[in-house]
């Protein structure tokens, strides 16, 4: 099996962000600009962060941890294209986190552009990381901020709040002023962003069986 597969089908009449979004979330793509305006993109997996932001870069920033709410998820299933039961919408068995302390909180999402029941689970364990992650971060950056474009991970060393990891960007925007830049991003490291999944046995369907032996209309 290859590790990202798209397989779908969409109408012309489709709004094209859709579209994209549905096949970004399949594969764990990240979308990025480039300096020419172009658009790019990198399927699901760890990049090493070659860009470090320091204090002296920061105008303003703010941190939260944990998750929000008081239901904490720690399972996750993808609802996907199963081409064993005749291409028929299909769920996932859940990618479960070990959290004993935890009462057991499930979330899932539908990712019909995903073909085979091990890229759904993968998708699921890196969602539920993603959902996990440990802090989520909005910044204001100076002119330094043009370094974040068309990264997908950076490396923050901010004293002032004791912080020094990896980030992944969720989102980055120029500003109106033209020289400073927004991120909102959130920590991450080499085992969520490319976690190691044993894929859990498939959940029982029963196989669908086709019958094409449709007589010929009459009168």
């Amino acid at each position: 099996v290859k590790k990202w597969q798209l397989g779908g089908s969409y109408s012309s009449a489709d709004e094209r962000e859709n579209i994209r979004a549905q096949m970004g979330v399949a594969c764990d793509a990240f979308f990025y600009e480039d300096a020419d305006g172009f658009v790019g993109f990198n399927v699901g997996r760890w990049i090493e962060p070659d860009v470090e932001i320091v204090d002296d870069d920061i105008i303003t920033a703010t941190f939260t941890e944990g998750q929000a709410g008081t239901d904490v998820k720690n399972a996750f299933s993808v609802e996907y294209t199963d081409p064993i039961i005749a291409y028929r919408e299909n769920a996932s068995a859940p990618y479960v986190i070990d959290a004993p302390n935890e009462p057991y909180e499930e979330d899932s999402i539908s990712a019909y552009w995903i073909p085979n029941h091990n890229q759904a689970v993968r998708v699921g364990a890196r969602l539920l990381k993603l959902a996990r992650a440990e802090l989520k971060g909005s910044l204001l950056l100076k002119y330094q901020g043009a370094r974040l474009m068309e990264k997908r991970n950076f490396h923050l060393r901010f004293a002032e709040a004791g912080i020094v990891r990896a980030f992944e960007i969720d989102k980055l925007t120029r500003n109106d002023d033209g020289i400073t830049w927004s991120v909102q991003c959130h920590s991450t490291s080499q085992q969520e962003a490319d976690p190691v999944v044993i894929e859990p046995t498939r959940p029982a369907r029963t196989e669908i069986e086709v019958e094409d032996a449709i007589p010929a209309p009459t009168n």
